[in-house]
């Protein structure tokens, strides 16, 4: 009487899960990068949309305005001729500063990968790994290897496209608002919160659960483990696939490799990526994107020129 095995079939989907390929084909775009002058004409303008706040080099003593409450000036310390300072301290304002001048190195960081941003939902395309048991008994301590080949990257997940403009930090208070917030004017009524209970839960033996996850190996590498899986069961993995901006006109491959210990031999499945590139104007690409209202009309000042 013969043994009875597991069977492990590997199939790979496009995005439609009904749709089986041997081979993913990418069609990059490729966005010209801003030139230095470019960027600097950009900061620019934000900066002139957003400059510093100045403050005065003495205390200005400035009677509180007759629209307060008795209540607001008690909690001010003073009356009617309280002098109502508008600097704040030296400290708020050379940490204003320092936060001016990290949001003006963000602006140009921002600027300068921008363009390898809009370029990023036309370099990754979503695969579905299937995996089944068509065996007759369950496969004991599953282990499925993921392996991205050559110059592509493989992830989890969709790389999220983050288009959030820096925001400028906002100037501090003068000193006597300062200290009207602290006295609990204007502040808010801080919210409870229970105490943080972890939800600690055993991992189920019969699904995979990663081993080895892939950001932990730049990308390249990744597995996914499961203690008994059952015969006849099948179960799905989504995968996307990149193609980093160094490797346009590249090809690679993505290999997957199945174990179990009661198999004799391992299965393999490798989908082959071919990618392809056409350059794309930056302002047509940010014009087909979901950038923020204000970042468009900041680009609209290089298209004046």
């Amino acid at each position: 009487m013969s043994k009875q095995l597991p069977n492990i079939s590997l199939k790979i989907f496009s995005e439609n899960i009904n749709d089986e390929i041997n081979v993913a084909s990418i069609d990059c775009v490729a966005v010209q990068r801003f030139a230095t002058h470019d960027i600097d004409k950009l900061l620019s303008f934000v900066i002139s949309k957003h400059p510093m706040a100045k403050f005065p080099r003495e205390q200005t003593p400035q009677k509180i305005p007759a629209s307060f409450s008795f209540s607001e000036i008690t909690a001010m310390g003073g009356f009617m001729d309280h002098a109502f300072n508008q600097r704040p301290s030296d400290t708020e304002i050379l940490e204003y500063e320092r936060a001016y001048s990290k949001f003006s190195d963000k602006v140009k960081k921002y600027f300068d990968h921008l363009p390898a941003i809009l370029e990023l939902p036309y370099r990754q395309i979503l695969i579905n790994i299937h995996i089944k048991n068509t065996g007759s008994v369950p496969a004991e301590d599953v282990l499925i290897e993921i392996e991205a080949v050559g110059g592509i990257r493989v992830h989890s997940q969709a790389l999220k496209v983050d288009y959030d403009f820096p925001k400028a930090p906002a100037p501090p208070m003068p000193r006597a608002m300062a200290l009207a917030a602290q006295n609990g004017m204007g502040m808010p009524i801080p919210e409870f919160r229970p105490p943080y209970m972890p939800n600690v839960s055993l991992p189920d033996p019969e699904d995979f659960h990663w081993r080895e996850k892939l950001k932990e190996t730049q990308w390249r590498f990744g597995s996914l483990k499961c203690a008994r899986f059952r015969h006849e069961k099948s179960w799905n993995l989504k995968l996307w696939v990149i193609i980093p901006s160094s490797n346009d006109g590249g090809t690679g491959a993505l290999k997957i490799t199945a174990r179990a210990g009661n198999l004799p031999t391992s299965v393999t499945a490798v989908l082959p990526v071919k990618a392809s590139s056409r350059d794309v104007g930056l302002w047509e690409i940010a014009q087909a994107s979901n950038l923020p209202e204000r970042v468009m009309k900041t680009l609209e000042i290089l298209q004046e020129t």
